[in-house]
């Protein structure tokens, strides 16, 4: 046998050890990540996620004093959008500056689905003179995983980014709407309950 077929026959018995040893090294590679994947305990991600799933918080503005030394109130509705077997925890967290005549802290009782409470905060130092925050953090064990949810909101809400985004929204939604009245040959809606257009 040639020198020649022999080195052309170790080249190969060498590249397939290697890939051989290549595809051996990720397939445990993989499965060491899925391992790992299984075990890792409920993510940021995941926690987020099981907290909506559970629940719907909104917050608004009731009253907004004109000046801060008035008083303000802010309201959060709390849903259970699935059955809350167990008690949470809620705590509001104030901007600097605000305070509040109410307790910041208490429990959330047990809800069943479709179950929404209403919780309201009287709070000073909160005004349309300048912008403050307030916001309502829930959080609790349930059935294994930790749930975290919260809402905030700001004395001038016009003056945020969300707002100006939901404003922007609801323009073209409205402009939307508008073309859509006018009619096929061009008349608007309103043209057609002229006097003129009146068949009798």
């Amino acid at each position: 046998m040639s020198k020649l077929v022999l080195n052309t026959i170790c080249v190969s018995l060498l590249g397939l050890s290697f890939g051989y040893g290549i595809t051996r090294f990720m397939h445990n590679e993989y499965e060491m990540a899925n391992r790992s994947t299984a075990s890792i305990p409920l993510t940021k991600i995941g926690l987020d996620q099981a907290s909506y799933d559970y629940i719907d918080m909104k917050i608004e503005n009731v009253t907004v004093a004109e000046k801060k030394e008035d008083t303000s109130l802010v309201q959060v509705r709390i849903t259970a959008l699935k059955d809350i077997p167990v008690s949470l925890n809620y705590k509001w967290i104030l901007g600097k500056e605000v305070t509040a005549s109410d307790s910041l802290e208490g429990v959330l009782d047990p809800m069943t689905q479709g179950q929404s409470k209403i919780y309201e905060l009287r709070v000073q130092n909160y005004s349309r003179e300048w912008q403050s925050h307030v916001s309502l953090n829930l959080s609790g064990d349930m059935i294994g995983h930790m749930v975290a949810r919260d809402v905030i909101i700001s004395s001038r809400p016009e003056d945020s980014f969300e707002y100006v985004v939901q404003q922007a929204a609801l323009a073209k939604e409205s402009d939307t709407k508008g073309r859509m009245l006018k009619s096929s040959n061009g008349k608007s809606a309103s043209d057609k309950f002229r006097r003129d257009n009146i068949v009798r």
